[in-house]
């Protein structure tokens, strides 16, 4: 037994000593580099993606639209208009997501609070569900809601006050589409 692996070992060695130093079972180095890098760039991201991806989605939840508010505009059933609820009180610096819906099934209510929109920073009015930007809107130039319609505010409050959302209809208001907006700190 001795012998043959000595023979064997010897004749490895041979085959070793016969082939060029850059020609032996290794890859060629530009692909050991590729490797290196794909690896790199791997661990890179994951990195990354743990510093800054994990504790940005736990940051948004507090840094972005914290609370939905929901009104309702209807009819009831002896033809009186109203909004619901009548008050909204609302923290000064906090962000907003308002769903404004009208269940009036056939009155047309163009909301509007100037002063209020005076008081916020508005980042976005889209329709609901198809979240589709509704381009020039806002609490000073009214907010346009056909019977059934939905509309969702995105704003931060910016202002401490008192405040009024209410129909433009004259008429609407008087009967009772409005609502009252306090900020407070």
């Amino acid at each position: 037994m001795g012998p043959a692996v000595g023979c064997f070992d010897s004749a490895a060695s041979a085959a070793r000593a016969e082939t060029p130093p850059d020609m032996d079972n290794r890859a060629p180095p530009i692909y050991e580099e590729k490797a290196m890098n794909a690896h790199f760039k791997i661990a890179v991201t994951a990195l990354c993606w743990l510093l800054l991806g994990l504790p940005a989605a736990q940051a948004g939840e507090k840094f972005f639209y914290t609370t939905d508010l929901y009104v309702e505009l209807d009819t009831s059933e002896d033809g009186v208009l109203r909004a619901l609820p009548k008050d909204l009180k609302l923290k000064a610096g906090e962000y907003y997501r308002l769903e404004l819906v009208n269940f009036s099934p056939e009155q047309r209510h163009v909301m509007m609070a100037p002063e209020f929109g005076d008081a916020i920073l508005m980042t976005g009015i889209r329709t609901y569900p198809h979240r589709v930007a509704i381009p020039g809107a806002s609490f000073g130039k009214g907010i346009n809601l056909a019977p059934g319609a939905r509309v969702e505010i995105y704003f931060q409050t910016t202002k401490e006050g008192r405040y009024k959302l209410f129909c433009e209809d004259r008429g609407h208001t008087l009967a009772g589409m409005e609502v009252a907006i306090d900020v407070r700190r």
